[in-house]
């Protein structure tokens, strides 16, 4: 298949996908994030391509945007690892190149930082309340969780983002 079949099949499964177009309706923060999801892909792709500091240190400038748009974006790094783990690149991921990558993300996201940091991690704590919703793990929310994205996601993308 080439790969312009390939985008417009991840075109069509985006936007048959009920929460995508609830959230870009709602501007939530989450809004930027996908938006920035298709170039970080790219970019990734881009420094598995070609592994340049410029690759670095623009993979770092969409993550660190992403960051300063909402704090799950770091759940981005996931994927991106595991990627590269898949595609036997470990090379990429230890390289020197990523610590002046790393230290330019932190610099991106710093004003969130220190924002926490005067405010006893305030929206960390908070974020995590919210995500956790207590301080044991709950089997019944976990399943109540995963049934409600199902139903907002369409169940090809609920199996793809379950494994992915």
């Amino acid at each position: 298949m080439n790969n312009i079949k390939k985008s417009f099949i991840g075109i069509l499964a985006l936007h048959a996908a009920f929460i995508f177009n609830i959230l870009f309706i709602m501007l939530m923060p989450d809004t930027l994030l996908f938006i920035l999801i298709i170039p970080i892909i790219i970019q990734t792709v881009k420094l598995e391509e070609n592994p340049s500091l410029t690759h670095y240190l623009s993979l770092a400038l969409l993550l660190g945007i992403a960051g300063l748009s909402k704090y799950t974006a770091i759940l981005f790094l996931i994927p991106i690892i595991l990627y590269l783990i898949i595609k036997k690149r470990l090379d990429i991921l230890f390289n020197i190149k990523t610590i002046p990558a790393i230290i330019m993300a932190i610099i991106i996201i710093s004003p969130v930082i220190y924002w926490n940091i005067q405010n006893n991690w305030g929206s960390f704590l908070y974020q995590s309340d919210h995500v956790l919703g207590s301080h044991s793990i709950n089997i019944k929310n976990l399943l109540t969780s995963l049934s409600g994205e199902l139903v907002a996601y369409n169940p090809m993308l609920f199996i793809i983002s379950f494994f992915g």
